[in-house]
């Protein structure tokens, strides 16, 4: 009984002591992590800048731009199309169209909703190709 105790007594320490090398050795690297974490955010996909008539300027996330040009490919869609072409989850997929019917840059009509360019929306796709 007593060789039974003192080795798992030696276990449980040997243990301690390597969760407390990991642990340590992983608070002393945070700074490099950090680092890499303010890298990726820095290396995300910048957004597309249009120039509209009247001067203004009107920034388009890539998503968005890559929905217009299916749009424009496919002459109208559902949302679940965009959302399986370019593998979008359905919200991100719901709110995109939405802020682009809201922006002027789709239309929609009937339910479930069915989406086409707009005039401006067709300007957009052109000045990017």
């Amino acid at each position: 009984m007593d060789t039974v105790t003192l080795v798992f007594s030696a276990l449980f320490v040997a243990q301690t002591l390597i969760f407390l090398y990991v642990y340590r050795r992983a608070v002393t690297h945070h700074g490099v992590t950090q680092q890499k974490s303010q890298e990726i955010t820095q290396e995300r996909p910048r957004q597309e800048t249009l120039r509209e008539e009247g001067g203004g300027v009107e920034e388009l996330h890539p998503s968005a731009l890559a929905a217009l040009r299916l749009i424009e490919e496919r002459g109208n869609v559902m949302s679940s199309d965009v959302s399986k072409a370019l593998n979008l989850s359905r919200e991100h997929t719901a709110r995109l169209l939405k802020s682009l019917h809201d922006r002027g840059y789709v239309k929609r009509e009937g339910k479930p909703f069915r989406y086409m360019l707009t005039e401006k929306g067709l300007a957009a796709v052109k000045s990017k190709l």
